[in-house]
């Protein structure tokens, strides 16, 4: 999924050293890179309709033409995001690092009060429940992260409301000499 987002300063602070890694007992979190185009591929294009339901605001993502090309530019691009701290994509693998079954999204809320706005997605016949995912996910953010007020649309706020809501300005395309590299 791609979106354009610029984190304020104080979206995590500077001493702040984002997790690289996650490792549970059902799957693993690793910083989503390029390396995972294929893996991640296989699961967005496996997972297109669920996923048109879970990004509201994104229902064109993914579309069925999407190439293995344009994945990859997606991930450069989230990759380019995490490296300068303007938000936070992670791939969610099975434990063997065999299988991608989702991704995890961490951004600068657009909607106040919050200091954090989290979206996830899992593959069709993933390993393991949505719910599970939530609640581990709820617990690391918690305790890892700088974040006191996390907010999950489309789970916890329901779409409409999460569009109506008082807006912050965060959107800010990533310069082309940042998606090069990585």
């Amino acid at each position: 999924m791609t979106t354009a987002h610029f984190a304020p300063p104080d979206f995590v602070p500077r001493n702040f050293v984002p997790p690289r890694l996650f490792v549970t007992q059902s799957f693993r979190l690793e910083v989503l890179h390029p390396r995972h185009n294929l893996l991640d591929y296989d699961a967005v294009m496996s997972s297109e309709a669920s996923l048109h339901s879970v990004f509201a605001d994104h229902h064109d993502w993914p579309s069925p033409r999407m190439t293995l090309a344009e994945n990859g530019n997606d991930l450069r691009e989230h990759y380019a995001e995490f490296e300068l701290r303007q938000g936070f994509t992670y791939t969610i693998l099975t434990l063997a690092a065999s299988r991608c079954i989702g991704c995890l999204y961490i951004y600068p809320p657009r909607i106040e009060p919050f200091d954090a706005e989290v979206f996830f997605w899992l593959r069709s016949g993933a390993e393991v429940s949505d719910q599970a995912v939530w609640v581990t996910l709820g617990h690391w953010l918690k305790h890892a992260w700088p974040f006191s007020k996390v907010v999950w649309p489309g789970r916890e706020i329901p779409w409409s409301d999460w569009r109506s809501g008082p807006r912050r300005e965060v959107g800010k395309e990533l310069p082309d000499s940042v998606l090069t590299s990585g």
